[in-house]
């Protein structure tokens, strides 16, 4: 609970391809866990995941299922697009895809929210501040 409201359980995935370095993934990590604390979610988790569809569909699945969380961010890190593994994950693991193409994803699955962002620093950062102000003016009010 922040300031009397209650906080949104968020987790983030972070899917990566071969060869990536350690160093470049926590970055992006870190950044974005210090954007959902900035905008008041309580960060639950997060997981790095090879990008391979069943791997990121068992992320989800846990991170929706055990953490309980509502929001799930998956960020194809150093891409400026989204993988097709992670986009499949989504659409096969969701019970309704809002929307979904190389840029981004958004769907449900059960009371969570997924958004899947390209996780490159350059292109996640303003997407990502967009989708938490719309969340604050939706979720906020249901969670409370």
């Amino acid at each position: 609970m922040h300031d009397g409201v209650i906080a949104i359980n968020a987790s983030i995935i972070l899917v990566s391809g071969r060869g990536q370095a350690e160093n470049g993934l926590e970055n992006v990590g870190g950044v974005a866990v210090a954007m959902l604390r900035k905008a008041g979610c309580d960060v639950a988790g997060w997981a790095l995941v090879p990008d391979e569809q069943p791997l990121i569909e068992a992320a989800l699945l846990r991170h929706i299922d055990e953490l309980r969380s509502v929001l799930v961010l998956t960020l194809d890190v150093a891409c400026a697009s989204v993988r097709e593994a992670t986009l499949d994950a989504v659409i096969d693991t969701c019970d309704c895809l809002l929307s979904g193409d190389e840029q981004a994803a958004c769907a449900t699955l059960g009371n969570a929210l997924i958004l899947s962002l390209p996780g490159h620093a350059g292109v996640f950062k303003e997407d990502l501040r967009a989708m938490l102000c719309a969340i604050d003016c939706v979720l906020r009010p249901v969670c409370v």
